[in-house]
């Protein structure tokens, strides 16, 4: 993985355009050593499970399109970062009702790890939300 952002070409932490990367430069060395189990053999495994779930958000994203970086279209005065903030509160709803002893499921196709991946995702995208921001 090579990424390209040279930290002492754009001021206050922001690439060519204009994303915030406050110390990206040292995560991207910190992923590579990771990958290569230079700081313990279990890096490695937290490394590819993080390419795994970007790939998923990035493939959902595709999908869904970039509608969680944008208000909302039914409550156009909730920011996006409350919005994904009720997604994820919505998540721990379903995961609570997967984990409950004795309560029959009627949608059979999400799992516990679905929803956990969701939550993750939507983390992420919180995250990233928050980077759009700044920007504005």
């Amino acid at each position: 993985m090579t990424i390209e952002i040279p930290a002492k070409n754009y001021p206050a932490g922001k690439d060519q355009k204009g994303v915030h990367y406050d110390g990206f430069i040292e995560d991207e060395t910190l992923i590579k050593q990771g990958l290569r189990g230079e700081n313990g053999k279990y890096q490695r495994v937290i490394v590819l499970a993080g390419y795994k779930m970007i790939a998923l958000l990035l493939r959902k994203n595709s999908d869904y399109g970039a509608s969680v970086f944008q208000n909302p279209v039914l409550s156009a005065d909730t920011s996006p970062e409350q919005g994904i903030l009720v997604r994820m509160s919505d998540k721990v709803a379903r995961l609570v009702s997967l984990t409950t002893p004795g309560k029959d499921q009627q949608v059979k196709t999400e799992s516990v790890e679905d929803t956990l991946n969701d939550l993750t995702g939507y983390n992420i995208l919180r995250i990233a939300a928050r980077m759009v921001s700044l920007l504005k």
